[in-house]
């Protein structure tokens, strides 16, 4: 099926997001919940919440969690899940950006958002205003030339009346590794894994910890990522780019359960070439040929 998009554009901006690639993992994941009879999806890296925002399955899911370790991007879709928090958000941004408009002020704010100790509307607020301050979407890199364009009232509308749309989906905050674990022994459930990709390191061609991410996940914690999948019984999907943790650890070891499907590709986002690269998934269960894209001769790249 075709999945509609939302009216307005995706309410929060997010390095690494899904956008470009939706309709096509939706297949994938709608295949795999009617074949294998499951009853639940857990996106354990949310991030921007894209699966959630544009599923639209058939048959309505018992278990909907979207899980994230940032707080304030989790603090932000739990305001949206309720209209009085999103008119508060919104007015929260617009009496706010403002003040986050210089370099110090966005690496203040980057502290603040995370903490426990503000509330959830302003953690959201501030979540948000970084996103659009930081450079392609990254809330730790500066752009004085995106917070001079400054946040106009109009461009929030995107965030109202999404509370229908994200209904009955759990916002959790936590760890992928932690919530992978505690749903291991579940047959019936998707795990959704987009991770902080694995960067090769050019001279050593071994992994190196991925930059432009809030929170380090480092080999180590790809490995102990890869040990949790490897034993677990829900169905799964890891996203990634080609990297040598995942070629010898799922690819190369026959005995993973794992294959490898190109399923399209991105877009970078710090590059300002247009330069793209082959975004893969690797799955613990067979992916029909169909629901894949078409991949042309003069298109090969990495796989």
């Amino acid at each position: 099926m075709s999945y509609k998009p939302l009216k307005n554009p995706y309410p929060l901006k997010i390095v690494g997001g899904k956008s470009q690639l939706i309709q096509q993992l939706l297949k994938v994941i709608d295949d795999c919940i009617v074949n294998h009879e499951l009853v639940g999806v857990i996106d354990a890296c949310m991030g921007g919440n894209r699966i959630f925002l544009t599923h639209q399955p058939e048959t309505e899911l018992e278990i909907k969690i979207a899980n994230e370790k940032d707080l304030g991007t989790v603090n932000f879709f739990k305001c949206l899940q309720n209209p009085y928090l999103t008119d508060l958000l919104i007015d929260t941004i617009i009496t706010n950006w403002e003040f986050c408009t210089t370099k110090e002020a966005f690496d203040n704010a980057r502290l603040t958002r995370r903490s426990t100790e503000v509330s959830m509307v302003e953690s959201a607020a501030l979540t948000y205003i970084l996103t659009e301050f930081g450079r392609a979407a990254n809330k730790t890199v500066y752009s004085e030339t995106n917070a001079y364009r400054g946040i106009k009232s109009k461009s929030l509308d995107k965030l109202l009346h999404l509370e229908e749309v994200l209904e009955g989906v759990e916002i959790r905050h936590g760890d992928c590794i932690d919530i992978a674990e505690e749903f291991s022994a579940r047959k019936d459930i998707l795990m959704f894994l987009d991770v902080p990709y694995v960067e090769e390191d050019k001279e050593t061609g071994k992994a190196k910890v991925t930059q432009d991410y809030e929170d380090a996940f480092t080999p180590e914690d790809q490995n102990k990522l890869i040990d949790t999948i490897l034993q677990t019984k829900n169905k799964v999907i890891l996203c990634g780019y080609d990297n040598p943790i995942y070629r010898e650890r799922l690819e190369l070891n026959l005995t993973s359960g794992f294959e490898k499907y190109f399923i399209g590709e991105v877009n970078v986002s710090s590059a300002a070439n247009g330069k793209k690269r082959d975004e893969n998934v690797w799955c613990n269960f067979k992916i029909e040929p169909e629901l894949l894209p078409y991949r042309s001769s003069s298109n090969l790249g990495e796989y």
